[in-house]
């Protein structure tokens, strides 16, 4: 049976997780998508190494698995 990861990431872990996406996304290269340039990338790819927009999305988990959204981000 697969678990989903999501439910054995303690409350304490999200916000850690949260705390490093949010600094990463304060790097200057992280502020564009790596594939069009557009600013504000809602989605990263974790085995890319790169935040993509929404629309790039699709482009990038044709060539690679995608999964992480990052919903609802204030950063």
């Amino acid at each position: 049976m697969v678990r989903n990861a999501k439910q054995s990431v303690s409350a304490q872990q999200n916000e850690r997780h949260k705390a490093i996406l949010a600094a990463l996304l304060k790097q200057e290269d992280n502020r564009r998508c790596a594939d069009c340039g557009t600013r504000g990338p809602t989605w990263a790819s974790v085995n890319l190494g790169v935040f993509v927009c929404l629309n790039c999305s699709g482009a990038v988990a044709a060539a690679a698995t995608v999964g992480v959204h990052l919903v609802g981000r204030a950063i």
